[in-house]
């Protein structure tokens, strides 16, 4: 065995009508399919080098159930777009259940950067989203082994340094070991390892999950009476290990040892003092693909005698997230705020805090709904404090505002249990909104033909050559009118739609200036007549 060095169109024709005094789809010759919806999987892969994917990037999907698997066009086209997105499909002739799953496995690689390998079980019509990061092969954060052949009758040791390079990873294999797969089958040949270890000082940013341990288990698998998340880590570390053949390792026969360098002016958060050796610190792991939280036990500080610098050494039986530090015991339902205005529709969020209420301290923020009716609840708060406040602010998410002076302070409430009060938000400013409305005038003695038209057309808009674009609406070949507030009159926008998912967004108009509330287009639509 080898360790191996691993590294709808109505809208647009709206939109863009709307934009330009000439139709800009002249010549333009319609056809395309529409989008499968159910049973998808839209993987957005990162860009790290200046906005481009590897040149060499190869994708693959494979397994047993490989043949079952289409883009969401219904193709075996698996074409990634510019920006990195790709929507793969279960073929509408399959139908996904618990007794029929279908399972595969997506593959990324390249040759400079980690091999990102996830396996995908569908058990019914579900739609599922990853992101791939690609993080580059002995870069800052990650480190691959060098190519080291392994003898089953000896141990092998891999070495990683993390992100400052000044602390390293050593993983350890026992000889004799086994490597298990998923069905706990054994594994062999060349295996490619992603071990990403992060230093001390940043790698509680990132947690995997947001660090939030929603429902935790003992070391001995029985569910923990609360939640947690963490005050301070001292390291984490994430592992993976898959064959050539793309057969991914979740587990040993053996053991196998792992070594991690901790930076000393680490502080307790217990203690307000720096770590030190003999100190104890207590162990969690996190499963990515069942998404579970475990207390693993306790650690011990150790001063290397020859290097001088603190680490710690623990055996593992199976890879996925380790993470060393201090957890924060939190509250699984806090308060909740029942929302009084006079808005039904806002597709816009606005800005609030939860504060102590004998200080005014901030212990977390959120974007709430502010239609009426609407409730915000306080899930996951950290116990840091009895009582609590709830301020809004007149500040959404989408163009901001005044997040300084609360419009609304509501009072006292517990922190923890299912407590509730109604927030009077009804002297709110009213916000503007846009309407778009499309009209497809037909020929004398034609009607419009609505089952001719797309599907559905995804639009999204951006400050002018920002290139950050935004959700605007979703429009149906049965819903030509899209109300929204997240654009402000006055303004320009960059605007472009799409009608595969948004995979693609082949229509795009610059610079367009938002002067009217209401807009309303008349569309000579012979295409779409009969």
């Amino acid at each position: 065995m080898i360790f191996k060095k691993v590294t709808y169109l109505a809208f647009f024709l709206e939109v863009l009508l709307l934009l330009s005094c000439k139709n800009p789809l002249d010549g333009f010759v319609l056809g395309f399919k529409e989008p499968i919806d159910k049973a998808t999987i839209k993987i957005q892969f990162s860009l790290p080098n200046e906005g481009k994917l590897p040149p060499d990037l190869k994708f693959q999907v494979v397994g047993k159930d490989a043949d079952k698997i289409v883009t969401n066009l219904n193709t075996k086209n698996y074409k990634i777009s510019k920006e990195g997105v790709l929507i793969l499909a279960v073929a509408p002739e399959f139908v996904p259940s618990s007794a029929n799953p279908i399972k595969v496995t997506l593959v990324a690689e390249s040759k400079d950067y980690t091999k990102i390998i996830k396996n995908v079980t569908f058990t019914n019509n579900s739609n599922y989203s990853y992101y791939f990061g690609f993080v580059k092969t002995n870069a800052s954060g990650n480190a691959n082994a060098n190519q080291l052949v392994l003898d089953p009758q000896q141990s092998k040791k891999l070495e990683v340094q993390s992100f400052s390079n000044t602390e390293k990873v050593t993983l350890t294999v026992p000889e004799k070991t086994v490597f298990l797969g998923t069905d706990n089958e054994a594994l062999n040949g060349v295996i490619d390892v992603t071990l990403i270890h992060y230093n001390s000082k940043n790698s509680k940013l990132y947690l995997p999950g947001g660090g939030v341990a929603t429902n935790p288990l003992d070391k001995n698998n029985n569910p923990l009476p609360e939640p947690f998340d963490f005050l301070q880590t001292a390291a984490v570390v994430s592992i993976e290990m898959s064959t050539q053949k793309q057969e991914i390792i979740k587990k040993f026969s053996i053991p196998v040892r792992i070594n991690i360098e901790v930076n000393s002016t680490i502080v307790n958060p217990i203690t307000n003092k720096n770590i030190f050796a003999g100190e104890k610190l207590a162990l969690f792991s996190y499963d990515s693909d069942s998404g579970v939280w475990k207390e693993e036990g306790d650690v011990v500080l150790v001063k290397n005698s020859q290097s001088g610098k603190l680490e710690i050494a623990f055996d593992i039986s199976h890879l996925t997230y380790w993470i060393i530090g201090w957890k924060r015991n939190i509250c699984r339902i806090g308060p909740s705020y029942t929302i009084k205005s006079n808005f039904n529709d806002l597709d816009i969020v606005y800005y609030a805090q939860l504060v102590d209420a004998s200080n005014n301290q901030f212990i977390k923020d959120y974007f709430i709904s502010l239609n009426n009716g609407a409730v915000a609840g306080m899930t996951f708060v950290p116990k840091v404090a009895a009582n609590v406040k709830l301020k809004v602010f007149d500040y959404n998410n989408y163009y901001g505002g005044d997040n300084k002076t609360p419009l609304v302070e509501s009072s006292s409430l517990p922190l923890c249990g299912s407590n509730q009060l109604t927030l009077d938000l009804t002297k709110l400013p009213v916000p503007k909104f846009v309407e778009l409305d499309i009209k497809v005038v037909c020929p004398q003695g034609k009607v419009l033909d609505e089952a001719g038209l797309p599907a559905q057309m995804k639009v999204q808009y951006s400050e002018p050559d920002k290139n950050v674009w935004r959700d605007l609406g979703v429009l149906t070949r049965y819903n030509r009118k899209v109300k929204t507030y997240r654009m402000q009159l006055g303004k320009k926008y960059d605007m472009r739609g799409s009608t595969d998912g948004g995979v693609t967004w082949p229509y795009v108009q610059k610079n367009y200036l938002v002067n009217k509330q209401i807009w309303s287009f008349e569309l000579p639509g012979k295409e779409y007549c009969k």
